[in-house]
């Protein structure tokens, strides 16, 4: 990840800012994490040499991968559909208010996707009420430690378009702070995904994403040209909370304490949201992020005997370094 975004710039730099020398850049940055990721494999799975394929487990993968590729092409399509909307009813120009702060902050989603990753290939591994026990407690772990770092990004979000960008662009400021939200449902709904993935048929999963698209977008053309671009952002908002209720009755997981969780961040969020917009001074704004994150960690602390075993292993770690 990191070379994806640091050698583009390293060709900027060296050679000139144009697209014949980013492209290949970011070509080349990805084809260097494709063997360094196929060489960690055959280290880390002792791969000795290449056999022929099975034909029967070639297709049993694409009779299921056919599913996963209908609900990931839906994710895909939505992805971009409030920018389409957003250039062909409002205009190019606002394309730009809208789209670069949701490319800025869609880079919050690192640690989901980590996770996302990292969950799959043990999830598919272990049974059924072993798979419930992870996924609860990476639901558990998400929240505790992700809900932080997207309060500090709701308050520090402004000053940092002003900064960037100038005042003309941190006008949008509070679209990308709806947008959080959005990116933070996200997250949960990953996890909700691959646990169905998993263990159970994604055919559903697939069927109800395509059949939501058509009233996705008619909402977004309700939202865009009746409110603009913030109409768009709650829109996208509110999809994203339908898709972690769709997976959450799909994953058939006992709801209640993770629903639990997940409004009591929420409120969190909203409470953020809602003092990012109504307080100006710096001062105040870094005050009411620290009050905001230390009494979130401090309920996730409570609440999360994963979270306070990560909060150990790194303070042991600090400790002994120190040392």
């Amino acid at each position: 990840t990191a070379l994806f975004q640091l050698l583009p710039l390293a060709a900027i730099f060296c050679f000139s800012p144009s697209l014949a020398v980013v492209i290949p850049a970011a070509v080349l940055a990805r084809l260097f994490a494709g063997l360094m990721l196929g060489a960690a494999a055959f280290r880390a799975i002792g791969i000795r040499r290449v056999r022929m394929p099975q034909w029967r487990v070639m297709a049993e993968l694409f009779r299921y991968g056919r599913w996963m590729l209908l609900f990931s092409g839906a994710g895909m399509i939505a992805s971009t559909l409030d920018r389409v909307l957003v250039g062909a009813l409002l205009g190019a120009s606002f394309v730009t208010y809208y789209a670069t702060p949701q490319n800025l902050i869609t880079r919050l989603n690192l640690l989901p996707v980590a996770m996302v990753r990292t969950l799959f290939p043990r999830l598919s591994a272990v049974s059924r009420a072993d798979a419930d026990a992870i996924a609860h407690s990476a639901l558990a772990l998400l929240n505790g430690a992700f809900t932080p770092c997207l309060i500090v990004a709701m308050f520090a979000l402004k000053p940092f378009l002003v900064v960037w960008l100038g005042p003309t662009v941190a006008a949008a400021a509070p679209v990308a702070c709806v947008l959080i939200l959005a990116v933070w449902l996200g997250g949960q709904a990953g996890i909700l995904g691959i646990l169905i993935q998993a263990q159970t048929s994604p055919a559903a999963i697939a069927g109800v994403s395509w059949a939501q698209l058509p009233v996705f977008a008619g909402a977004l053309w309700c939202g865009i040209h009746w409110f603009g671009i913030m109409g768009a952002a709650v829109v996208v908002v509110s999809k994203a909370l339908f898709d972690y209720g769709v997976l959450l009755h799909f994953a058939r997981l006992h709801v209640g304490s993770i629903v639990r969780n997940m409004v009591v961040h929420l409120a969190f969020l909203l409470v953020a949201l809602a003092l990012a917009e109504s307080i100006s001074a710096p001062s105040s704004l870094i005050a009411a992020a620290l009050v905001l994150v230390c009494a979130n960690l401090a309920l996730s602390l409570h609440g999360s005997s994963e979270l306070r075993g990560l909060v150990y292993k790194l303070w042991t770690r600090l400790t002994l370094s120190a040392s």
